[in-house]
């Protein structure tokens, strides 16, 4: 499996302690090696055998086993030991190749003790002379007093994360993304942990920044949200220092920082997690006036210049914002209306007034407010729809069941976006016998021909739904809904299929398709008069398909 020469490279990473952050997964093991870079390790293990080794570094991508491997090998042979196992992880990796562990620990113990303080101490300092990454190892493990110096070699931690994973041009694909969200967690747990210990708050939350501010530069597959992750991360680290500390001159630190973020990039998706923070962490009026000049300075900028579409978003998100900060300072409603005119246009400004308007008890204006709003908004489905639910629900809290009944009657019978909660309401409405009637409209409506299968088994008209199906044409419907068919409807479940599986039968040409046809048949069986009819099909396709061999293959058991 692995050559001598790598094995012994791997020993010496292992016994230098370049093995690190080693954690159980589902599949076996994962861990850090430091060399010239850090490299991520994974070993698939399964009852105790190695059944896949995985590493990042260059010489394992050509499919060959590299001396990281071997050194998370030793770790976890040596961990096992420790643990008192009988077998160690790496036996089915061919435990010859791996030397006695204990013995190679006794064997380097005598020979230290054997040199003198002096000697051993000019030989650790030309190890650190010559090897970076131990020497930042060393200065974290025993020289932690200077958080200061502690913090340029974190910073130089997360940079060469940043610089092995990114791909030429700075960007990140899913795989490289991936793996700098895991090492970003380890690294950041590991540091955050030792700094709050020594009460350096002002370092962790540096730190923290100093990581959001690297994602800025970055482009990255968002394909499994990496970015709001590690994002997410800093916030609970902000969180932290505001819960664990309780001071003012904190507090201060964590607002002037996101501060400093908001106002360099700007109010938009870049910034709007910190932005967030801001907004749901200090609410004291200090805070909440300084947010705002923030927000009113970054509208100016948006108004000041030809508007492209991301200007668009964030001239939305500053208004939206504006008004609530004038609201939560006290502005009156005269103040609020006239800064809300000049950007009456906006969706989100008229969604704030209506919601003011309504929670306020203000109906009538309120409606008028809505009806207007619908006009500007032909074309945008979502927005029709929240105004429409929020007309209909005004109608209900006013008491007007005449227009509130008429607007919910228009909603189910010409709304395609009708849901399931409308159509109940809307039965609601009705006695049983007006119901019966009334339903029939609802069946031929955009919302019932949609979910009509739904509604005819909701209904208890099962009858009508095998029709339905039956016309369809579809299996996959028939599947679906046989069960609480089956009891009234068997036979003429088990013809739909046979009508649909003779079609599938003339049409075939590869085994795949005869595979399904016989799952297929098998499954009629299971239903009242299933086996007789499958039993008459496959004797006419033993003379009808005589020629095609691998469909005789396949029906030959049935």
């Amino acid at each position: 499996m692995f050559s001598s020469k790598i094995l012994e490279r791997g020993y010496d990473y292992w016994a230098e302690g370049l093995v690190s952050d080693v954690l159980s997964t589902e599949d076996g093991y994962e861990a850090i090696v430091s060399g010239s870079y850090n490299y991520e390790v994974e070993i698939i293990v399964d009852d105790d055998e190695v059944l896949e080794m995985y590493c990042d570094c260059p010489y394992a991508e050509e499919g060959r086993y590299c001396k990281h491997m071997a050194a998370v090998l030793y770790e976890l042979t040596n961990q096992c030991m420790a643990a008192g196992s009988s077998r160690s992880a790496s036996d089915s990796g061919k435990a010859g190749d791996i030397p006695d562990t204990e013995h190679r620990r006794q064997e380097i113990a005598a020979s230290v003790d054997r040199v003198s303080e002096a000697d051993l101490r000019d030989y650790v300092k030309q190890l650190l002379y010559k090897d970076k990454n131990l020497y930042e190892k060393f200065k974290i493990q025993y020289e932690f007093s200077d958080s200061r110096e502690m913090m340029e070699i974190f910073k130089s931690q997360i940079d060469k994360i940043f610089e092995e994973q990114c791909q030429e041009y700075g960007y990140l694909d899913y795989y490289h993304a991936s793996k700098l969200e895991k090492q970003i967690y380890r690294i950041m747990g590991d540091i955050t942990g030792k700094l709050m210990k020594c009460g350096c708050y002002q370092e962790v939350f540096e730190l923290s920044l100093y990581l959001y501010k690297e994602l800025e530069y970055v482009a990255v597959d968002e394909s499994d949200g990496v970015t709001d992750e590690i994002l997410e991360l800093c916030t609970e680290i902000w969180e932290e220092l505001l819960d664990d500390c309780g001071e003012q001159s904190i507090g201060d630190m964590i607002f002037s920082g996101l501060k400093d973020i908001v106002s360099r990039s700007g109010v938009h998706y870049r910034s709007e997690r910190a932005w967030g923070f801001m907004q749901d962490f200090f609410d004291e009026r200090e805070y909440i006036t300084e947010m705002l000049n923030i927000v009113e300075e970054a509208l100016k900028k948006c108004d000041s210049r030809k508007v492209t579409w991301e200007d668009s978003y964030t001239i939305s998100t500053c208004v939206t914002d504006i008004l609530y900060f004038m609201e939560e300072l006290g502005y009156s409603d005269t103040e609020l209306t006239e800064f809300s005119r000049q950007y009456w246009n906006l969706d989100d400004v008229r969604r704030y007034w209506i919601s003011k308007g309504q929670k306020a008890g203000a109906y009538e204006q309120t409606i008028g407010l809505i009806k207007e709003s619908l006009e500007q908004s032909k074309g945008k489905p979502v927005l029709v729809m929240e105004y429409r639910r929020t007309l209909m629900q005004i109608y209900k809290q006013m008491g007007d069941v005449e227009k509130y009944r008429a607007e919910l009657k228009d909603i189910i019978l010409n709304e395609s976006w009708a849901s399931k909660e409308d159509y109940e309401e809307y039965k609601a409405l009705f006695t049983s016998k007006e119901w019966e009637q009334e339903r029939e409209a609802v069946f031929t409506a955009p919302y019932g021909e949609q979910h009509l299968y739904e509604l005819l088994q909701e209904e208890g008209l099962y009858g009508r739904l095998l029709e339905a199906i039956k016309k369809s044409g579809s299996l996959n419907i028939l599947r679906r809904y046989e069960k609480i068919l089956q009891k009234e409807y068997a036979e003429e479940i088990v013809q739909i299929y046979a009508d649909n599986i003779e079609g599938m039968a003339d049409r075939a040409s590869n085994r795949s398709t005869y595979k399904e046809i016989v799952q297929i048949l098998s499954h009629m069986k299971e239903f009242r008069g299933g086996a007789e009819i499958v039993e008459r099909i496959v004797g006419s396709w033993r003379y009808k398909y005589r020629k095609r061999r691998a469909m005789m293959e396949e029906i030959k058991d049935l």
